[in-house]
């Protein structure tokens, strides 16, 4: 069988240009390595796609039969759903989860309205549009500050609990 491996990889200028935690998401090269082992070990000849500009384009011509997506996407809140989208679009199988639940599940404020919802048991919360904005009477110190839309524990130090 002929997979696909679609990744976003670590570069040089992110390490040199980016604050590290930047790179949390993204897989370095021993990762790819390893994941194309693992995936190679069982007879499938093994594509590696960078999930980047040109990423659609040779997904359309690669002739493979099934991807195995570990991309994170480049740019925006639902970045994590664009390569299952391409995919769909395509007609593509893949696995991993769809562009929804991927959206949906990188932004931290709609996954706790849904759990909320469903009466799944999650810590109270609230999204903050603004720094000073009022704080919900629901919250008690201490808590925890995180970014809305981003994963792997972005933007999270010592200075996030309050």
């Amino acid at each position: 069988m002929k997979i696909a491996l679609v990744y976003n990889g670590i570069t040089r200028e992110m390490l040199l240009q980016e604050p590290l935690d930047r790179t949390a998401e993204f897989d370095g090269p021993q990762t790819v390595a390893t994941l194309r082992e693992a995936i190679a070990v069982h007879g499938h000849t093994v594509t590696l796609i960078e999930a980047n500009a040109d990423a659609y384009e040779r997904l359309r011509t690669s002739g493979v039969d099934l991807v195995f997506n570990v991309a994170e996407g480049t740019r925006g809140a639902d970045r994590e759903a664009q390569i299952p989208a391409m995919l769909e679009m395509l007609g593509m199988p893949y696995t991993g989860s769809g562009p929804l639940s991927l959206a949906l599940c990188l932004h931290k404020g709609k996954t706790k309205e849904i759990l909320s919802y469903h009466s799944i048991p999650t810590p109270a919360f609230q999204v903050l549009r603004f720094p000073l904005g009022p704080l919900s009477e629901t919250l008690a110190f201490a808590l925890i500050v995180k970014l809305l839309d981003d994963g792997s524990s972005m933007g999270l130090s010592y200075d996030s609990v309050v």
